[in-house]
Formats: C-alpha cells, sequence, structure tokens
C-alpha cells in the first residue's frame, strides 16, 4: 500500500542506497517486485530484520504467505520479488531516533 510513496521519496523521510549495497542494516527497507514492473504501488516492501553470518533477513507480509521471515536469496526464487527496486533507510535525524537504538 505505501510502496510507491516510499520508493519515490528521494529524501523527505528516506534516503535511497543501491541495491546492490552490502553495508545494510536492521530497519533498511527493501523494494521488490517483478523485473518489468511499471506500477510503483505494486511493488513488495520487506524489512531488513537480523544479519546472521552475512545473510539477510527480511520480514514480509502478503496475502499468498501471510507474515513471513526469509534470508534475501529467497526473494529472488519468487517471481513478484525477482528484482530489488531500491533500498531505503530513514534519513539520519530520524535513523539514530528510531533505528540506532535497536543496533
Amino acid at each position: 500500500m505505501w510502496s510507491a510513496e516510499i520508493a519515490l521519496d528521494h529524501g523527505f523521510i528516506f534516503t535511497d542506497l543501491p541495491p546492490d549495497n552490502e553495508k545494510t542494516v536492521l530497519g533498511d527497507i527493501f523494494i521488490f517486485g517483478r523485473v518489468q514492473e511499471k506500477d510503483y504501488r505494486r511493488l513488495h516492501l520487506a524489512v531488513q530484520v537480523d544479519n546472521v553470518d552475512g545473510r539477510l533477513l527480511l520480514i514480509h507480509a502478503n496475502p499468498y504467505d501471510g507474515v513471513s521471515i526469509w534470508p534475501i536469496d529467497t526473494f529472488a526464487d519468487k517471481k513478484r520479488y525477482e528484482r530489488i527496486y531500491t533500498i531505503k533507510r530513514l534519513i539520519p535525524p530520524l535513523f539514530y531516533v528510531y533505528i540506532k537504538p535497536l543496533l
């Protein structure tokens, strides 16, 4: 529901990280979708909840699987999540208030 608003925010609440960023942290938002998706409202959001031995774990909810925590490579195996469009992080003032204390 908020995928378009989050994906298209470039600095008001979120900063953009490259899709291949290896320095993600707890709370980063991954935005997935089909390769040729043009409607950003159809993209999927997943939030990083852990990093176990370099393997990112993301929480995601949808009507098909319910609420799930998957390793990042599981998303690539499903057609509706085959591409990472972007990774978002709260802007620094919000990140340091809401996320950094949890790290």
